[in-house]
């Protein structure tokens, strides 16, 4: 029973790594090539919360939500921002995952995206803008 349960750690513990190994490497887009991408961003806390407007004495108390489903599906690895090409999309993030047992999906946000723009889910909507602006500099417009 022992060696069944460290072969069973063993094998968790490998796909740890591997999982986290290949968050680090991005997501092998060329960058010339990024403009024929839409850059999708979460900046809804863990909590629900919008992370653009939580005050900065708030902001070490609160993670920001990662995409974790997309189109319905487990999004591995779950990311605070992704590529995608132009499609329409539902993308949830996960609320309430301080603890695994505690994560559930968040609002479903239904979008067509297009190549170029940022879309940056709000709990209260989307702002969509260039990607290659910078988003301090970006005009934002609602979805």
């Amino acid at each position: 029973m022992l060696k069944k349960n460290a072969g069973t750690l063993v094998a968790l513990l490998v796909g740890a790594v591997v999982l986290s190994g290949c968050a680090g490497m991005g997501d092998g887009i060329p960058p010339e090539k990024l403009g024929e991408y839409a850059l999708i961003e979460s900046h809804i806390g863990t909590r629900g919360n919008n992370m653009d407007t939580l005050p900065s004495s708030m902001r070490g108390f609160e993670n920001t939500a990662y995409i974790s489903w997309v189109n319905g599906k487990v999004a591995l690895p779950a990311l605070e921002s992704m590529n995608v090409l132009p499609g329409e999309y539902t993308f949830q993030v996960g609320i309430g995952c301080d603890n695994t047992a505690t994560c559930r999906p968040g609002y479903p946000y239904k979008l067509k995206v297009k190549a170029g723009q940022r879309y940056v889910l709000l709990p209260t909507g989307v702002l969509v803008s260039d990607r290659s602006v910078p988003r301090a500099a970006a005009k934002e417009v609602r979805y």
